[in-house]
């Protein structure tokens, strides 16, 4: 399978007021960081203001298409696509597990909002077919499992 569009993901910080604080609580310094932390509630508008998607193109091409103007008015994305996240959640978190930081309280404030605003970006942000992503996030799981093994050793 094959993208033929090639991004390059920068840090966007516009304005930190605009992205919610870091979960706080009696115990959220010791919680455990999760998929929830990094990701926005507004996320799917943000892929849908972006305004296209990907789609199966001949063979196993993907091809980036502009959204259709009823995909965009209602919402939604629509069945059998999925949100990708090109730099995931579970990524970020598996490469600060790898460094010893497992905690959202081990994560400094600014570090973390500046990962959270990348994430959310949306040339971060992609509509995908559903098996595409899925794809995706088995292989991710795999590299991170290799990865934790060779820790291990």
């Amino acid at each position: 399978m094959m993208v033929s569009k090639t991004l390059n993901l920068e840090i966007f910080v516009a304005n930190f007021s605009s992205i919610p604080p870091v979960p706080n609580g009696s115990d959220a310094g010791d919680r455990p960081l999760c998929r929830e932390d990094f990701v926005l509630p507004d996320h799917v508008k943000v892929a849908l203001d972006k305004g296209t998607m990907f789609v199966f193109a001949e063979a196993s091409d993907l091809k980036e298409v502009p959204l259709a103007d009823s995909i965009k008015e209602s919402g939604v994305i629509p069945s059998g696509y999925s949100i990708d996240f090109i730099v995931s959640p579970e990524r970020i978190i598996s490469v600060l597990n790898q460094v010893g930081i497992k905690t959202i309280g081990q994560l400094p404030e600014e570090t973390y909002h500046e990962m959270r605003a990348t994430i959310n970006n949306p040339s971060n942000l992609s509509i995908i077919p559903t098996s595409v992503y899925e794809i995706k996030c088995q292989l991710q799981a795999q590299t991170d499992r290799e990865s934790e093994e060779q820790e291990m050793k």
